[in-house]
């Protein structure tokens, strides 16, 4: 009789944490995307001759009291799942490259900034310190892809599509 309850006990355990598992991870949102780190400006050049268009977050990686940095990291990870024809890539601005990087692409101008690095080191500033709600960032930026071609792999590409006039 003591078998056949431990069993029983054991089997309800079992079940009730593959509930929990399965319930908890449906929730998450799970991003896969690859996000570049900028570390210094060579990392930088890469992205700007890179054929593809790059959104790129400039934040404070250490800086507890930049609150709008830490509010953004919800809606940065719902841009990856959004855009999966776009490269990531971000710069922290708290480390000594990362600041010069920042300041020599002029985007220290508040702190997150995005940008969509999308035709050579041309950009198209989608948010300035004060944070741009997701729905109105998403629009923005499939406005800014509608002119743009895929590669192979889905892949948004930085030249413009050719257009008969």
């Amino acid at each position: 009789m003591k078998t056949i309850l431990v069993v029983l006990v054991i089997f309800t355990f079992m079940m009730m944490s593959s509930i929990i598992v399965s319930s908890s991870s449906s929730t998450e949102e799970v991003t896969t995307t690859q996000v570049t780190e900028v570390t210094d400006w060579t990392s930088y050049e890469k992205i700007l001759n890179d054929k593809h268009v790059t959104l790129i977050q400039y934040y404070s990686g250490t800086n507890k009291d930049c609150k709008n940095c830490e509010a953004f990291q919800t809606q940065w990870k719902s841009l990856q799942n959004e855009f999966t024809g776009v490269k990531f890539a971000q710069v922290d601005v708290d480390t000594e490259e990362g600041e010069d990087t920042a300041a020599r692409t002029g985007a220290l101008v508040g702190i997150p900034h995005v940008r969509l690095q999308y035709h050579g080191s041309d950009y198209y500033s989608l948010m300035d310190e004060n944070i741009t709600p997701n729905d109105q960032m998403i629009e923005l930026i499939e406005r800014e892809l509608e002119d743009h071609e895929k590669d192979d792999d889905g892949m948004y590409l930085k030249t413009f599509q050719s257009v008969d006039l």
